[in-house]
Formats: C-alpha cells, structure tokens, sequence
C-alpha cells in the first residue's frame, strides 16, 4: 500500500475489498459490477502492520508501505515478492520479509510451489490471475 493513499472498504457483490478510494469505480467496472458500497475508509498509513489473509494460501500476509504503490492503474495495492524487483527487494529489506526462493535458476516455479510448480514465471500470470 502506499502510506499516502485512502483507501476503501469496499462491498462488491459478495465481497468485501481493499481498494485505492479513487480506483473503487474503475475496478467495479472492469469486474462488471454495477452496485457498489462504500463501507469505510482509512489512509493506508494506518492499516501498516496489519494482516490480511493471502488470496491462495492458507496464512496472512503483513500490509507493508512503499512509495512503488501508484493509482495509475489496478488496485492501489501489489503484491510484494522480495526477491524478484528493485522495488521489491528495497521495500522487502525494510520490514524484514524473507526471500521465498519460489522461482529456480531455469525461470520456473519450484516443484514446493501450489498451483504453480514447474510452471514459468510468464507461463504462470494467466494462472494467477484467474485464480
């Protein structure tokens, strides 16, 4: 998240999300949701720290801050993978994350990896997406 942004609790169908307050509409648009619902906001310097449960798997994953986090598109959140990027990898050393070593010399992911093993990084992003 970027500390600088608001952002939105956001009910989208039947789901409630975390979205940079101003791509709330651009985001319901381009999942064709049409009614949406503004539960609550906050600045995303608020939420640092906190937990939220990872999309795949089974554990949480701490809300950490960087100024990479933009509202030029998307979310106004991104994953962060400390050991693939600069941004990554700079942020990652400020809070302490550990290289998940997921991908191996070859550009795929480890045999260890759900859903994603033996796939190549590029390979894998329709994956990821649908999932």
């Amino acid at each position: 998240m970027n500390a600088d942004l608001e952002y939105n609790l956001v009910q989208l169908g039947d789901e409630r999300v975390i979205l940079a307050a101003e791509l709330v509409e651009s985001v319901a648009k381009a999942v064709g949701i049409e009614h949406i619902e503004i539960l609550g906001s906050v600045k995303g310097a608020d939420l640092e720290l906190s937990r939220f449960h990872h999309p795949f798997y089974d554990f949480t994953v701490p809300v950490i801050l960087g100024d990479h986090v933009t509202t030029d598109g998307g979310t106004g959140l991104v994953h962060t993978a400390p050991d693939h990027g600069l941004d990554d990898f700079i942020v990652g050393k400020q809070y302490d994350l550990p290289m998940a070593g997921l991908v191996s010399n070859d550009g795929k992911f480890i045999s260890t990896t759900e859903f994603f093993a033996g796939k190549g990084v590029f390979e894998a992003n329709p994956l990821v997406i649908e999932k």
